[in-house]
């Protein structure tokens, strides 16, 4: 209920079981947790509720649709939502950086339309539908943050029915090895975004992170138009240099520099990222450097949402 002030009304509430809340995200009950129990406190705060069971003492006027599974209703939902959406979908993940650099690409995509990203960390098998479900039909891109989570679901990997256009990986790092044990799994994993991309999409990889080459081979595979970016000299967005001033970096044979407000060669590094997505995307690079250059990261949220969430986020 915390995130509950990121979400306008109208608001749905989706109740759940701790048993079917593990079910879908693979891992132990933990507790006998009933969700129901909040909307009784609550109720007044939503304009309806997906349930499991009826709540009795709410108003007979109050909205409630009856499921055998709260989780599985709002995945379905989501999946859905990403049926009658038309706008382009980018889907973001990484080890390292995919919070920073949504809250970057919702920033910086502003100048182009309407823009819908994850909000408060909602990135695991749950989270990301969830999100999806909250997204106006009229919102021209919508930003999804992924983690490993949400490539492990029971129907498949999330990539795999909300078929970004763009897919995005930023960084792969020793973070995960204490469950995936090698970065070689941390890859394999990672790349379960790149599975769904719709035909004829984009893959966006770091250059200058491990397995790079194994990510463009999946991309290939996939038969993905590839666009990299980092300081190696082949990348397509190369980062030449960064320093206090700002950044200067090159793409198809020209050289730009711009300011930044945010500091450092890991904001760079997520500055050319977003360069390199407004490229996939098709969009004008040097209308959109003054908002990367006044973007100061910040912990993300939504432009808005139509449904709050009630499952787990994952920090992967």
């Amino acid at each position: 209920m915390g995130y509950l002030p990121l979400v306008p009304s109208p608001a749905v509430f989706v109740a759940t079981t701790a048993p079917h809340c593990a079910r879908h995200l693979r891992i132990k009950p933990k507790g006998t947790w009933d969700s129901h129990t909040i909307l009784s406190q609550n109720w007044n705060k939503f304009a309806g509720a997906i349930v499991e069971h009826p709540v009795e003492g709410l108003p007979e006027s109050f909205p409630q649709l009856v499921v055998k599974d709260g989780m599985q209703a709002l995945i379905e939902v989501g999946i859905a939502a990403r049926k009658r959406f038309r706008g382009k979908v980018v889907g973001v993940t990484g080890s390292v950086g995919k919070t920073t650099t949504c809250d970057l690409l919702r920033y910086v995509l502003e100048a182009s339309g309407q823009v819908f990203a994850t909000y408060a960390s909602h990135n695991n098998k749950i989270g990301v539908p969830s999100v999806f479900a909250s997204i106006p039909a009229t919102a021209d891109y919508a930003v999804l943050e992924m983690s490993i989570p949400s490539f492990d679901m029971l129907g498949g990997s999330s990539s795999q029915y909300l078929n970004p256009h763009v897919a995005m990986v930023t960084q792969i790092s020793e973070a995960h090895l204490d469950q995936w044990k090698t970065l070689e799994n941390v890859a394999r994993m990672k790349s379960r975004i790149l599975n769904g991309v719709l035909p004829g999409g984009y893959a966006v990889i770091n250059n200058d992170m491990p397995w790079n080459e194994y990510f463009m081979q999946v991309a290939k595979e996939n038969s993905l138009q590839i666009i990299t970016y980092g300081t190696q000299e082949k990348s397509m967005v190369r980062l030449l240099h960064v320093d206090a001033a700002g950044m200067r970096f090159c793409y198809g044979g020209k050289e730009r520099a711009t300011t930044m407000s945010a500091f450092g060669k890991h904001a760079a590094m997520n500055a050319c990222g977003a360069i390199a997505v407004l490229l996939a995307l098709g969009l004008d690079i040097d209308s959109h450097l003054d908002r990367i250059a006044s973007f100061r990261p910040s912990r993300g949220g939504a432009t808005s949402c139509r449904r709050p969430l009630t499952g787990k986020t994952s920090p992967s």
